[in-house]
């Protein structure tokens, strides 16, 4: 019934668009295999003689269905950033994780007042997930680490969603400045406890597509026109803070 529940069980999924087909993608119910409750079921049957027992499924309905985007307008880019990223052999495993996080959330429809949470769309960045080992920041230092790459992609969507005009809920920057956005636009994202997380103040959906390839990562919001000017400023501040410096003793 474990191995059952494995190969059953299966969270509820939104309806998406495939912008490129220009055609709503159907929702999908989740499913959830109650595995004591069926065990129970079990017993009886035994008791009964019976020889065949139906397993106890629970469903979850999704939040957003076909018939509710049948009628998305698609027809102005609201907002939209590019970034650039190495794509040698080198850094294979960190394309990798960048085409893997852009196609969780292309297709993606941010419908009005909803709250988009990055970290609930791409899901955990593991290797069971897909994700592959490349480099990241932490605390300051590039390391390894399974998943390197999908703040790129997490930067590049909070940039086209701040010159959307969105309401930025929680983002934010690494602990040292990214060579692929300019510092003010730069967002991290760590599963669980890091999080990109913004609302669509819009009165009208949006649907997020993504373009990538040949080294160019460009990210879109697509609905309808939008009398909205966005403007980034950014201001060097002229002060200098000094590196905490300390004296190791060696004794030799």
């Amino acid at each position: 019934l474990t191995q059952f529940k494995e190969e059953v069980d299966h969270p509820a999924v939104d309806a998406r668009v495939d912008v490129e087909q220009r055609r709503v993608l159907p929702e999908r119910r989740g499913v959830f295999v109650d595995v004591y409750a069926t065990l129970a079921r079990m017993d009886e049957a035994f008791a009964a003689g019976r020889t065949e027992v139906p397993a106890v499924v629970e469903h979850t309905q999704p939040s957003l269905t076909a018939a509710q985007l049948a009628d998305i307008d698609m027809s102005a880019v609201v907002g939209w950033f590019q970034t650039n990223y190495n794509a040698n052999e080198d850094h294979r495993d960190r394309t990798h994780n960048l085409h893997l996080a852009a196609s969780r959330v292309n297709g993606y429809v941010w419908m009005p007042g909803a709250v988009l949470d990055f970290n609930e769309i791409v899901g955990d960045r593991s290797e069971a997930n897909g994700f592959r080992m490349a480099t990241v920041i932490s605390a300051g230092e590039l390391i390894d680490g399974v998943g390197g790459g999908t703040c790129q992609i997490a930067g590049t969507l909070f940039a086209a969603s701040f010159f959307a005009g969105m309401e930025v809920l929680d983002r934010r920057p690494h602990t040292r400045p990214s060579g692929y956005i300019k510092m003010g636009l730069d967002a991290t994202v760590v599963y669980p406890s890091i999080n990109l997380r913004m609302r669509n103040n819009l009165p009208f959906p949006v649907v997020i597509h993504r373009r990538i390839g040949n080294g160019t990562l460009r990210i879109e919001l697509l609905g309808a026109r939008s009398d909205r000017t966005v403007t980034f400023v950014r201001k060097i501040m002229p002060r200098v803070d000094r590196f905490e410096e300390r004296t190791i003793p060696d004794p030799n």
